[in-house]
């Protein structure tokens, strides 16, 4: 093949690549709008150890107590002393805790909010990329709607109806 054909396909893939990108967030875009808009009618105190155990499920390894609520063994006190995560947090009406890194450095961080009995709740990806660069931190739409057909299955089909893209013409 020659190198001119080779690039040109390199190219194309490259481009095909991007376009998928595109989609994919845009459809993040519009799956993180229509979770915005939604609530549990539940309290965050029931919702809060699915939340958990949704992202432990995962493979990233919860800190300290928060282990032992979704029924994992306890974490020791040096462990959970050296952890970059941290267990839950609470104040005002909100929630807030963070795993153990993986093996490519990223973390996640759950934060959970209360108003009137309902409760939501957002995932954000904590990326690590080297020393001196500050941390990269994503929400997570996909794992947000995971939680959501866990508890609602009903409200998580409408979501991703609404998020889905309209069809090609």
């Amino acid at each position: 093949m020659s190198p001119r054909r080779r690039g040109a396909l390199a190219c194309g893939a490259l481009l095909a690549l991007c376009a998928c990108a595109t989609a994919g967030s845009r459809r993040d875009a519009e799956l993180a709008k229509q979770l915005d808009a939604y609530q549990f009618r539940m309290p965050l105190a029931e919702v809060w150890p699915t939340a958990l155990r949704v992202v432990s499920e995962r493979g990233y390894t919860l800190v300290g107590h928060d282990r032992e609520l979704i029924g994992k063994e306890a974490q020791g006190a040096v462990g959970a002393f050296f952890s970059k995560g941290f267990e839950t947090r609470e104040a005002g009406g909100q929630r807030a805790a963070e795993t153990e890194p993986n093996a490519q450095n990223a973390r996640y961080r759950i934060v959970g909010a209360e108003a009137g009995g309902n409760s939501r709740v957002e995932y954000y990806v904590i990326y690590f990329l080297e020393a001196g660069v500050p941390e990269q931190l994503t929400r997570d739409p996909e794992l947000e709607l995971t939680l959501v057909r866990r508890l609602d299955p009903g409200a998580a089909t409408r979501i991703e109806a609404a998020a889905a893209p309209a069809a090609p013409r």
